[in-house]
C-alpha cells in the first residue's frame, strides 16, 4: 500500500467564522469628519467607541455585538480610504467568509443635532438645498430656497420616508420649518398653506 505523500493532497484555505473578521473602509473625507465633530463637541462617542453590526444588503440585521480591532495608520492613495477590521461573534456561522454585507457602526451621538427627511434635501446649483416657509407680503407664507451642508445620514426607528434622515450640520436654526412634499411643484417665492396634521395622515405625507 502506498504511502501519502505531500503531493497527494489537496491545496485549501483555513477560515475563522466565529469570531469572523469584516474588513472595511473608512474615506479620508468622512474620518476629517468625525474628527471635525468630536473636535467641536457635535459629536459624543459612548464609552468603549464604536459597535459593529453586520447588515445585509435588504437592511436585515445579520450580527452584532463587534468591536473595531484593527485600524490602519496609512491612507490607502489609491483609494483615498483608511482601512479597518472588525471582529464580530458569529455563532452557528449565520454570515460566511466572504459574503457581500453593509457594515454599520453604532455608538455615536449627535449632540442638538437637526436632521430633515433625506427626500427633502435637493441638489442645487450651488449644491445642497431645502425649501423652507418664509414670511410674504403681508400673512402670505412663501417657499423659500435655503443652502444647508449635510454630514451623514440616520435611520431614526420606526419605517417609511420619514425615519430615514440627513444630519444638518450648517444652514438650519431651531424652529425653522422645512418643506417635505410637493417640491417638484415650488419655485422660489411660491405662496403655500401648510395643512394641518391629522391621525389620518400618512407619515410620509407630512
Amino acid at each position: 500500500m502506498k504511502g501519502a505523500s505531500p503531493g497527494d493532497g489537496l491545496l485549501t484555505t483555513l477560515l475563522q467564522l466565529d469570531p469572523i473578521y469584516a474588513r472595511f473602509q473608512r474615506s479620508e473625507s468622512q474620518q476629517r469628519r468625525l474628527d471635525d465633530d468630536l473636535a467641536r463637541g457635535r459629536l459624543h462617542l459612548e464609552a468603549g467607541g464604536f459597535t459593529v453590526e453586520l447588515h445585509h444588503r435588504d437592511g436585515t440585521l445579520l450580527l452584532e455585538g463587534g468591536r473595531i480591532d484593527y485600524t490602519d495608520g496609512r491612507l490607502d492613495a489609491a483609494t483615498g480610504t483608511i482601512p479597518l477590521r472588525a471582529s464580530l461573534p458569529n455563532p452557528g456561522g449565520r454570515v460566511l467568509a466572504g459574503q457581500a454585507v453593509t457594515v454599520v457602526l453604532r455608538g455615536a451621538v449627535h449632540r442638538n443635532a437637526i436632521a430633515v427627511p433625506q427626500r427633502a434635501v435637493m441638489e442645487g446649483p450651488q449644491g445642497k438645498q431645502v425649501m423652507v416657509v418664509a414670511n410674504g407680503d403681508g400673512e402670505a407664507l412663501v417657499a423659500q430656497p435655503r443652502p444647508v451642508e449635510v454630514g451623514t445620514w440616520i435611520d431614526l426607528p420606526g419605517e417609511g420616508l420619514e425615519a430615514r434622515q440627513w444630519i444638518v450640520t450648517e444652514g438650519l436654526q431651531p424652529g425653522d420649518r422645512v418643506i417635505v412634499d410637493n417640491l417638484a411643484k415650488l419655485r422660489p417665492g411660491s405662496t403655500i398653506v401648510i395643512a394641518p396634521v391629522t391621525a389620518d395622515t400618512p407619515n410620509e405625507n407630512r
